[in-house]
């Protein structure tokens, strides 16, 4: 019976062995609740691009929700930070409600992060509370951006210098997101909009380098689509361009984006009645003073918003999905 005893005992530690060996590689285990928290955040941003703000709200409030659940301060902040942005950006008007809707989600955001020792999430919440509140009680510290920080923390850094004439630190930090960004769609986006904050500083003592950085922007609109922001690179053009007549042609092409742009909520809810004429004719015959290349006059555009104090500034909006891989 020993022989067979031992045997037998052997053969279970053997096979014990090997299970426990089998389990432990190759196996991840993932929190759901993160994973599913990544997926809304996702979610979220791509109803911000597609000009559906109240739609990413309830996406960036579930993914709270998610966030909370699984207990990780790095996700339960850049939520709050996203929904703060959909709520910055659920009225064009941007009245108070909006603003304090917003601002409640940026402090959330900022408390969360700060009790974390999350310094991105911090300097993402300050930068934003401080471009929506024209209140600025740290300069210095919120032109201390660590370079190694996120793309859209370097432009929002970009935009809030910009607004405080801080030319040299604008300058530098619209050029780190050149360097930064991705050849993605979001990756373009931001270079659009440093492009568009560097011919913004460059509009008041040098024409041909604002000329040169609002052709840049509007080649990379042109790719990835984004009607307020290509409005808003137009509205430059127009600025810069001398000849009346191409000027005229400018500011037409930006009142059909803001029609074709005004029922996009009526669309999604069913109720919009298109009207006759709804884009006027363009002369074909226009050519834009700098050569673009060929220009398709019926391209489709969708995305972001600007709120500036100068007059052609970047977007203040800036998009946290870049962050959304990590914890």
């Amino acid at each position: 019976m020993k022989p067979v005893f031992h045997a037998m005992v052997a053969m279970m530690i053997l096979l014990t062995g090997c299970a426990g060996h089998h389990v432990s590689q190759g196996v991840q285990v993932n929190n759901p609740h993160i994973e599913k928290a990544r997926r809304l955040n996702r979610s979220g941003v791509v109803m911000l691009g597609q000009q559906h703000p109240v739609r990413a709200s309830s996406f960036f409030g579930e993914a709270i929700k998610a966030a909370t659940l699984a207990d990780n301060a790095h996700w339960v902040a850049l939520s709050w930070y996203n929904l703060g942005r959909a709520r910055a950006t659920e009225n064009d008007k941007n009245t108070e409600n909006d603003k304090d809707g917003a601002r409640h989600a940026y402090q959330k955001a900022m408390a969360v992060a700060e009790a974390a020792g999350d310094a991105v999430n911090v300097m993402r919440a300050r930068l934003a509370l401080a471009l929506l509140d024209d209140d600025v009680q740290d300069m210095d510290g919120l032109m201390a951006v660590d370079k190694t920080f996120p793309v859209d923390v370097q432009l929002a850094a970009g935009q809030l210098a910009a607004e405080y004439d801080l030319t040299i630190v604008s300058e530098q930090a619209f050029e780190r997101v050149l360097v930064l960004s991705g050849k993605d769609r979001a990756g373009l986006l931001y270079a659009a909009r440093a492009h568009l904050g560097l011919a913004g500083l460059a509009m008041a003592t040098d024409a041909v380098v604002a000329a040169r950085q609002t052709k840049s922007a509007l080649v990379l609109l042109h790719k990835i689509g984004a009607p307020r922001l290509m409005k808003q690179a137009l509205q430059l053009a127009a600025k810069l361009e001398p000849d009346a007549q191409k000027k005229q042609s400018l500011m037409q092409r930006v009142d059909d984006i803001s029609y074709a742009m005004e029922p996009l909520a009526k669309v999604a809810s069913g109720d919009f009645r298109p009207r006759a004429g709804v884009i006027s004719s363009w002369n074909s015959s226009w050519i834009p003073s700098w050569n673009f290349g060929k220009w398709n006059h019926h391209s489709s555009h969708s995305n972001s918003k600007s709120h500036s104090k100068r007059d052609c500034n970047s977007s203040t909006q800036t998009f946290a999905s870049g962050s959304m891989e990590k914890n």
